[in-house]
């Protein structure tokens, strides 16, 4: 893994449930006091611990899960929450994840309840189909003044795929991968999940 561009062997680490194994992750960023050099603050990129021997997952660092980040969108992105914000931007990573047993495949039933209210449908634009074109089609339903793009003009008129993840029932997904079909502005609508 230390041979992949942009990857750091960090040697031996130990998980938070006490196993040994060796940890890769993205370069570090330090701030240091100019004045005394002493470390402010450490950050580091995606880190992974695996075992040595087999190189099964012991433990997953600094990762982002995008069903967090849209909760804290919604929550901070809102004019009506505590908190809002104007141009400041933020995000979310989780700790730590310390699999407790290997990656298997489990049972639709034994999902939460909540996992079924989220939809993910792919759309492929037209080539002559413009930011501002789609902003005024997904707009509508990211709610909270949310908008599609941040930056003005990003992406321009070209071919984007777009992975949308929308939470509600069934029918709020049809309903939605219609929206995006009768625009005219996508080569493709696909609902994925």
């Amino acid at each position: 893994m230390a041979l992949l561009p942009g990857v750091t062997a960090l040697g031996q680490e130990t998980s938070h449930s006490g196993r040994t194994g060796e940890a890769f992750s993205t370069n570090q960023q330090v701030t240091l006091d100019p004045l005394t050099g002493t470390v402010i603050s450490r950050w580091s990129g995606p880190t992974v611990l695996l075992d040595s021997q087999t190189g099964e997952l012991l433990e997953a660092r600094s990762f982002a899960i995008p069903v967090l980040v849209t909760a804290a969108q919604d929550f901070v992105g809102s004019p009506t929450a505590p908190v809002f914000t104007d141009g400041v931007s933020y995000g979310i990573s989780t700790e730590w994840i310390d699999p407790v047993s290997s990656p298997g495949i489990i049972s639709q039933g034994a999902l939460p309840g909540w996992i079924s209210t989220f939809h993910v449908v792919e759309a492929v634009t037209k080539s002559t189909t413009t930011e501002e074109q789609v902003s005024t089609t997904i707009n509508p339903f990211l709610g909270n003044g949310n908008s599609a793009f941040s930056d003005n003009g990003v992406p321009g008129a070209g071919q984007t795929t777009f992975d949308i993840t929308i939470v509600g029932t069934a029918t709020d997904e049809d309903a939605f991968a219609a929206k995006l079909t009768n625009s005219g502005l996508f080569a493709s609508v696909v609902i994925k999940a």
